[in-house]
């Protein structure tokens, strides 16, 4: 079986946060935000990712739209302040999505490692949200 556990954090984004994405990143466009649920979960080895991964590829309740590899050594780890991850983007396409009328809603599940996620703080995050924010408003006033 694999060794994980529930990351802690938001299940939400904050709609202030989704705004100011929308605002700042997607030219006015809230089709594109693609983390407004979101979740994570914390593993303890690559190959406890690679299982995860392999349910959620062959899950046909499952529509994964967009994956993103953060862990891939070509990542650019200065995008992510350093930190390394697996972003799933995907729709829920089981009966009760279908009742619900959801099942063209988008969610973000985070895959993380252990060794990663024992590093992170609430200090951490804010760091990198103040690093986003001024590389958003530093490319913002580059275009003018």
């Amino acid at each position: 079986g694999l060794c994980c556990s529930s990351a802690p954090g938001d299940r939400l984004k904050p709609m202030v946060r989704s705004v100011e994405k929308v605002v700042r990143s997607y030219d006015g466009d809230p089709s594109r935000i693609l983390d407004c649920c979101r979740r994570g979960i914390v593993l303890d080895q690559v190959s406890d990712v690679l299982k995860c991964m392999e349910c959620l590829m062959s899950n046909e309740n499952l529509d994964v739209v967009r994956i993103r590899n953060r862990m891939d050594i070509s990542h650019d780890a200065r995008d992510s302040a350093g930190f390394r991850n697996l972003v799933v983007n995907l729709r829920i396409q089981s009966t009760k999505a279908r009742e619900l009328g959801v099942t063209h809603h988008v969610c973000e599940l985070q895959l993380v490692l252990r060794c990663f996620s024992n590093v992170l703080s609430p200090d951490s995050h804010r760091r990198y949200q103040v690093l986003r924010n001024c590389r958003q408003e530093l490319a913002k006033s580059l275009l003018l």
